[in-house]
């Protein structure tokens, strides 16, 4: 007997949680929806969804498991939809950069929001670290090795939560119970702040008065430093998520002045010993970071009790097939 599970968002994490969890058991069916009728074309050669179709309430019908792959703005669109479609028996696992907007939104629709949990997925280092790597590349992979953060926004029940770390395990990741807001004011300050200085910096240098031939100049600083803007649609979906992550995106701003100014100062002051040392401070800083990023996660960051990949398979099969 075919056990569905509905992937609704056929984006990058979309499309390599699907080829994660068919290359664990042929008897995993899984049904693909998009709301960007433009994706399909995209992942026809990847082969992996038995069935990928244009109408949201066909893609969920017999899915036990729903994993949601939505930007703010769709998940806006067919929340009140999903309310209607997604019967009390079935679990919903919502892949997103917004916890606490998310689980509010849904919170009004869902007949049983206890079947409900929240995931931020910390991507490959093998993949993400890498300059060929492409944004919007599906791989089995992509989540291998990488924090699984699983957020309890709604006080999901016991099964749910236990669900959610079979599936981290599935994915190939490592799963994190945490907080809504902690993970939110994460994302907030070490992925999309980023993303806005990289718009500060392009629009900066974009509206200098020497822009026609400083754009014959410019050239892997500035397009490693902005690569993030790269994609329009990926772009207007990270604007929507800064938007509503305002409140801990105004307190990143703010220390993103504070050290714009401090640096500032020390030019103004003529003082080369503060300026360098703080720019050394900054490459340390990130040696740090990229040693750390790439090497393989430490016991202390994961939940104590994570089954095996067979056992969270044994698991995560049972529950669809009741």
């Amino acid at each position: 007997m075919a056990m569905t599970v509905a992937i609704l968002g056929l984006n990058q994490w979309g499309i390599s949680a699907a080829m994660a969890l068919a290359e664990k058991d042929n008897k995993i069916h899984l049904t693909g929806w998009s709301p960007k009728t433009d994706r399909k074309s995209s992942i026809d050669h990847k082969e992996v969804f038995d069935e990928i179709t244009k109408d949201l309430a066909s893609a969920v019908k017999n899915a036990k498991v729903i994993l949601l792959m939505l930007d703010s703005e769709d998940l806006e669109n067919v929340a009140e939809e999903l309310g209607a479609l997604i019967t009390q028996e079935k679990a919903i696992f919502n892949f997103t950069y917004l916890h606490v907007y998310s689980a509010d939104l849904l919170k009004a629709h869902l007949k049983n929001p206890f079947r409900y949990v929240s995931i931020l997925p910390a991507l490959n280092p093998a993949r993400v670290l890498f300059s060929d790597f492409k944004p919007g590349e599906a791989h089995s992979d992509l989540f291998k090795e990488g924090i699984i953060y699983l957020v309890d926004p709604l006080q999901a029940d016991s099964v749910m939560l236990d669900l959610a770390i079979d599936l981290s395990v599935l994915l190939g990741g490592k799963p994190l119970l945490t907080d809504p807001v902690e993970v939110d004011g994460l994302i907030a300050m070490n992925m999309l702040l980023p993303s806005l200085t990289a718009s500060a910096v392009m629009t900066t240098v974009s509206s200098q008065s020497g822009w026609r031939e400083g754009k014959l100049l410019a050239g892997s600083d500035l397009a490693g430093s902005t690569q993030c803007l790269q994609d329009p649609t990926d772009t207007a979906d990270i604007g929507r998520t800064i938007f509503h992550q305002r409140g801990h995106m105004v307190r990143g701003i703010n220390g993103l002045i504070g050290q714009l100014m401090e640096f500032r100062s020390f030019l103004e002051t003529d003082n080369s010993d503060g300026f360098e040392g703080k720019m050394d401070l900054a490459a340390e800083n990130r040696a740090d970071w990229y040693q750390e990023r790439s090497q393989p996660l430490p016991a202390r960051v994961l939940t104590t009790t994570i089954p095996d990949e067979q056992q969270a398979l044994k698991h995560f099969l049972k529950f669809l097939a009741v």
